[in-house]
């Protein structure tokens, strides 16, 4: 395996209620057809986790697993955790409720062979666990952490991947840092965007590097009970208005030959999601399913733009905040210096 790179594979879990869901992520890296693989267990601030993953006799029959435990709080610093525990040349990154195909390493690996290529990703397919919700509009399927409809299925170059579908070069992290803990979930704290703004720094940091979305490194997300609940999809919405309002200063920087992820998929909504189901109702097709499409749709979109102009609200007012700290102390500094003289 000399000539074969190593890949890390890092999942990160918190709770209890994933065990079984963990172990079977595990088991589907276990089946891949790229062998050399060493994979990264990150236990994120719970002891108890810990110790019934190291107690565990299926865990401690896998010679390439390491069990790691993380001090700090949230996904980013869990990950960061793994790719500090990491020895791979490429580091991959799988949720712990997430199924890997068993090509999945294989059809990420194999586009390392182009130096340029720095990160490479694919789809996030929807594993329903109790039947799927036709009332989510396909569109919106990114809030339940799955691919959506109006994504490119063709390999092309992104702004950056899924965070339960990504994969880098352990080089990217010495040059450019790791996840900003500013973002990424928190128990269940709906605060994202971690991989956007991590993907973006990448492409402002590393002249002429590409970031790879592959359609056949595929993985299976489930899609428990709680991710299709309206409050659910709506404070995800919410987080990542307020997520892309935080990170848009830095994407402005982006070579613009990347057109934006959110304007692209704003202008499909218009052009094509919208009318399309209004004809479906008109013709009376599926007259339920694409009202309540219309409804989610709408209700959606103005969600994700509250977030975002709170986000920018947040971010006057922290602005302002500082402007006013650094008047007090240059008053304070003016006038004690005066009252010395």
């Amino acid at each position: 395996m000399d000539n074969v790179p190593k890949v890390s594979v890092v999942v990160c879990s918190y709770s209890h209620e994933r065990y079984s869901d963990t172990i079977e992520t595990i088991e589907s890296l276990v089946k891949q057809s790229y062998q050399n693989i060493e994979i990264i267990l990150v236990v994120d601030r719970n002891l108890d986790l810990f110790k019934d993953f190291n107690e565990s006799d299926y865990l401690k029959s896998l010679d390439n697993l390491i069990i790691g435990f993380s001090n700090l709080p949230g996904l980013s610093n869990a990950r960061n955790k793994g790719v500090e525990l990491s020895s791979g040349s490429i580091i991959a990154f799988i949720d712990d409720d997430a199924i890997a195909d068993t090509d999945w390493i294989s059809n990420l690996a194999v586009f390392y062979k182009d130096p340029k290529v720095v990160s490479v990703g694919g789809p996030m397919k929807p594993l329903w666990i109790s039947g799927e919700a036709k009332w989510i509009p396909e569109e919106f399927y990114w809030t339940m952490g799955c691919s959506y409809k109006s994504q490119k299925d063709t390999i092309h170059c992104v702004r950056s991947n899924f965070g339960s579908n990504m994969s880098f070069r352990s080089m990217v992290f010495s040059k450019v840092g790791l996840f900003n803990d500013k973002y990424g979930l928190i128990n269940n704290n709906m605060r994202t965007g971690e991989e956007t703004e991590f993907g973006i720094r990448i492409l402002n940091t590393l002249n002429n590097s590409k970031i790879i979305y592959n359609p056949d490194a595929i993985v299976y997300h489930k899609i428990f009970e709680f991710r299709k609940s309206f409050a659910f999809l709506v404070r995800r919405c919410f987080g990542y208005g307020c997520a892309i309002s935080n990170i848009g200063s830095q994407k402005k920087l982006v070579d613009n030959q990347l057109q934006s992820t959110e304007t692209n998929f704003l202008s499909y909504l218009i052009k094509f999601s919208f009318p399309e189901r209004l004809k479906n109702i008109i013709h009376l097709k599926s007259v339920y399913t694409n009202t309540a499409n219309i409804v989610a749709l709408f209700t959606f979109c103005m969600v994700v733009f509250v977030g975002f102009v709170s986000g920018e609200f947040i971010q006057l007012i922290n602005s302002f905040s500082k402007v006013v700290l650094h008047f007090n102390e240059s008053s304070h500094n003016y006038f004690g210096k005066e009252k010395t003289d």
